[in-house]
């Protein structure tokens, strides 16, 4: 199988590829803006890039294995539903959310799509 470019030239992955490529973790990071405009990441997204308490303070070590189970658990609404302290962490601009996962130590896919 050779490699498959859509109309517009960029490279498509099949679904196996794409599933090869999650099982392995190479999602990657990546920011995205949010209908809202503020800014956020998907991908491979470590839970202290991810979530806040819902207060907007940093989380601590106990409260990330918390928000975790939340993930893994399903907690009614999720994390930041009615029921979660946590919500999910934005900033207002890329630069910020880039800012923040440097500060972190992880490196960030340069995404075009996250222009302010």
């Amino acid at each position: 199988m050779g490699t498959m470019r859509d109309v517009f030239g960029r490279i498509e992955e099949s679904d196996l590829a794409v599933a090869m490529r999650f099982a392995k973790g190479g999602l990657g990071l990546h920011v995205i803006k949010y209908p809202s405009g503020n800014f956020g990441f998907t991908g491979s997204v470590p839970v202290e890039l991810g979530y806040t308490n819902k207060d907007g303070s940093p989380l601590s070590d106990d409260d990330a294995a918390e928000a975790m189970k939340e993930v893994k658990y399903s907690v009614p609404g999720g994390v930041g539903g009615k029921y979660s302290k946590f919500k999910t962490r934005t900033w207002k601009t890329a630069k910020e959310a880039l800012a923040a996962a440097k500060k972190a130590g992880y490196d960030v896919a340069d995404d075009a799509d996250a222009k302010e």
